[in-house]
């Protein structure tokens, strides 16, 4: 949408190689140069064809109006911005040296180059469109009158050519100071810190110091062109000094900025230092009510921009730092609430381990905060939780093949549980109510009739049976590390249930399979080989299965198949003993 900056193909043919070799290889530089500048420039403000476009109406392509994102708008505004800040540093130095720079040979190439490339500029701004309340309005009529509204003033004025149209009999001081016209062109460069959108917290702190730079900068102009002796417009001037042949600016710049940086800060009204030059008065010697309004000025302007510059710096510390302030804050909450119901030490010293936990390893805050913020919407929710919990869900047999929209919906339904060494996760003879997958950690199951310990690591999962029945939990879960675990609850994984109907009938086969193994195997004689689970068995008892809730006729119906086949067992091996 809009005009589009392609960036220079190595391929295409050159032109012609003049027999002027240097010339030839300093134009190949050169478009070599602005290519590598235009990429890198797009490359850190982003290319709109590959973002995400945020607004509600599709934007024709047009031929003769300019996307306001487009490539070829973010790469004029940032050459725009540079031209500002060589306008903005150029033109205070030819109030301040003004015969010394109309001497030098680039100066007026210079400012007829940024008169026309600021000339330039207004007439892009007519034919480029503007958001307005989410929306991107294109609509030539509606933009040319936006821009007058707004900033059309602003460049007229800093781009008007004063010094074509006053004649020369015009005060030449008079038209010194209409040189600084051009200083509103420094309210361009807003347009390349609003790419600064991603870096909010340094946006104030940016804005502050290239408001700083730039009145340090125009105040010591000022202070040279007040203090300055070479009176060149003077012809009986006899100072040698201010021969323009010998003149150095540039010990005479340094001095007045000194003096400027004193009195920004608070410090005095000259410096403390030796004159470096002999061509700049002492304020004491040229004292006047101008040159004391000239010093009040320039300490107001530096105390209020100070202030400002140290809040922002103090703000950007604060920042960086804001987790740790807002977890020591919690911290001395909790302390303070455990010291006041006057809990034993010992227990006061776990829960500071449960929290020191959670800041080591997740900085006072979990990757699920990011699945609770509000103005998210449900489809990318998922698939952040896929991409954080979809490794972890499809170990589970019961998961293990499903599609992207139900996992997604089972990984938005985890939530996150911290255990301590020792805690109990599950105890024996309680009803089960969760299944937990180990994030990190080690976890010992205890198992009564078989090992004393089976351990559980990272990536494992255990309790998954009191997700589809109602059982009591047959072994004891402890912690022996400090455990992250995600918890899946009944009633979340039944409203999934109530939202997937199909998953209904593989579950139902998957847990029916399973508890026929333990209670068979746990029930068999040594040796005995004949009662397999096989899937005719698995359909035996599914037809008495009706829902995963009846869990009373699920159990009457395996304990039905396991004891026909153990009597059919046993009368088979009688009639063989006969």
């Amino acid at each position: 949408m809009g005009v589009v900056v392609a960036p220079l193909d190595e391929s295409r043919p050159l032109p012609p190689r003049p027999r002027s070799n240097g010339m030839w290889l300093l134009r190949h530089q050169m478009f070599k140069l602005f290519d590598k500048c235009s990429q890198v420039m797009l490359k850190q403000l982003g290319n709109r064809d590959m973002d995400i476009d945020i607004f509600h109406t599709l934007v024709k392509r047009s031929t003769t109006m300019i996307h306001p994102n487009s490539n070829f708008r973010r790469l004029w505004d940032v050459w725009t911005a540079l031209n500002v800040v060589i306008v903005c540093t150029i033109m205070p130095l030819e109030l301040a040296f003004d015969h010394y720079m109309e001497a030098q040979s680039w100066t007026e190439p210079l400012e007829l180059f940024m008169d026309v490339y600021f000339v330039l500029d207004m007439l892009l701004s007519f034919r480029t469109g503007y958001i307005e309340s989410g929306e991107i309005v294109m609509d030539p009529k509606e933009v040319s009158h936006h821009y007058m509204w707004s900033w059309f003033v602003v460049d007229i004025v800093s781009n008007f050519p004063f010094r074509f149209v006053l004649t020369s009999t015009a005060n030449p001081k008079s038209v010194k100071f209409l040189k600084l016209q051009k200083i509103p062109k420094l309210l361009r460069f807003t347009r390349l810190l609003k790419y600064m959108r991603q870096y909010a917290k340094y946006y104030k702190f940016v804005l502050t110091l290239c408001v700083m730079a730039v009145s340090l900068h125009s105040f010591s102009c000022i202070w040279v062109y007040v203090y300055f002796l070479c009176d060149h417009d003077d012809a009986s001037n006899p100072n040698s000094l201010c021969d323009l042949s010998t003149l150095e600016i540039s010990p005479v710049y340094l001095e007045a900025l000194t003096n400027v940086v004193l009195l920004y800060m608070g410090f005095g009204q000259q410096s403390t230092y030796q004159s470096i030059t002999s061509v700049l008065a002492s304020p004491d010697v040229k004292a006047s009510e101008g040159s004391y309004l000239l010093s009040l000025g320039i300490i107001f302007l530096g105390m209020a921009t100070m202030s400002v510059m140290i809040g922002n710096v103090i703000s950007i510390i604060i920042s960086w730092d804001q987790q740790s302030a807002t977890f020591r804050n919690r911290m001395d909450v909790i302390s303070a609430e455990m010291r006041h119901y006057d809990l034993p030490m010992d227990l006061q010293r776990r829960v500071r381990r449960n929290y020191d936990y959670l800041w080591l390893n997740q900085r006072a805050y979990s990757e699920m905060s990011i699945l609770n913020q509000p103005g998210i919407s449900q489809p990318t929710r998922t698939t952040i939780a896929l991409h954080l919990y979809r490794d972890l869900i499809e170990s589970v047999p019961y998961f293990a093949g499903e599609d992207s929209k139900f996992l997604g919906r089972v990984c938005l339904a985890l939530k996150t549980a911290v255990y301590l060494p020792d805690d109990t996760i599950i105890q024996e003879g309680d009803t089960g109510r969760e299944m937990f997958f180990v994030r990190r950690g080690l976890v010992n199951v205890e198992v009564p009739t078989g090992p004393p310990h089976i351990q559980l690591k990272d990536g494992d999962f255990f309790g998954e049976m009191a997700l589809v029945v109602d059982v009591r939990r047959t072994n004891t879960v402890r912690a022996v590390t400090i455990c992250d675990l995600n918890v899946l609850s009944k009633n979340a994984f039944d409203d999934i249930l109530a939202e997937f109907p199909n998953f209904f009938d593989k579950i139902k086969r998957v847990v029916i399979e399973r508890q026929l193994n333990n209670m068979v195997h746990g029930q068999m004689d040594e040796g005995d080989s004949s009662i397999l689970v096989t899937p005719h068995a698995v359909d035996i008892c599914q037809r008495y299965m009706y829902s995963v809730g009846d869990h009373i006729i699920f159990f009457a119906s395996i304990a039905h198949y396991v004891t026909e086949r153990q009597g059919h067992y046993r009368s088979r091996t009688q009639r063989r003993r006969k």
